[in-house]
């Protein structure tokens, strides 16, 4: 009996070792960072920006080029999708994590794929920079989107949102607002393929 449970401990060991390789392999390694700094009450990333409308799954391309242009770059959501290798798109076409930090790549801002919590994300918000993260569309479907998070207060999280059904509001710096214990539960993307892999949002760094 002993046997028999070591034998299933241990393959459900290698199963999950096996899926934590695959998810690095497929998504790219996570950071972990911690807060450092008092943040304000609230924040809203001010430059003059513009948001896209995109299709059915082009949001990692159309997130990554609201940023560049955050940066004073010119870049286009479709055609920065186009540019996207296959190697990093799945099935049907939306974009693994690793797609994002080529679109940004390509235009020569560095990046990180980070884990965190919403104290984190606020703080990097508060340096004035979108910050994109990956989220559900829907809190019971494990449909995944990509959005730049553009600011915050002490209850809603504001994004500049390229979705057209998913657009709540119409005031200059953003057009989705969500309440912040919601946007907590489409966060948390985690999955029994991707158990790690939730509340994670990419680190701009900045030379």
């Amino acid at each position: 009996m002993k046997l028999i449970v070591f034998i299933i401990v241990g393959i459900i060991l290698n199963a999950f070792i096996v899926i934590q390789i695959v998810d690095v392999i497929l998504m790219g390694w996570l950071h972990i960072h911690h807060a450092k700094n008092q943040i304000p009450d609230n924040y809203i990333v001010d430059t003059p920006n513009r948001t896209e409308k995109q299709g059915e799954v082009e949001c990692a391309a159309f997130s990554s080029a609201y940023v560049l242009r955050h940066f004073g770059m010119q870049a286009e959501g479709f055609e920065l999708y186009d540019k996207i290798p296959d190697k990093f798109k799945m099935t049907g076409g939306t974009v693994y994590p690793k797609g994002v930090q080529y679109c940004l790549a390509s235009h020569g801002v560095k990046s990180q794929y980070c884990r965190g919590n919403l104290r984190i994300l606020k703080e990097e918000i508060a340096k004035g920079v979108p910050v994109i993260v990956m989220m559900k569309i829907r809190e019971d479907k494990n449909w995944l989107h990509y959005v730049p998070v553009v600011g915050y207060d002490n209850e809603n999280i504001y994004i500049a949102e390229s979705y057209a059904p998913l657009v709540n509001c119409d005031e200059k710096l953003y057009n989705r607002k969500v309440e912040a214990k919601s946007f907590g539960r489409l966060w948390d993307t985690k999955e029994l393929k991707m158990p790690f892999y939730s509340k994670t949002y990419y680190r701009i760094l900045c030379d």
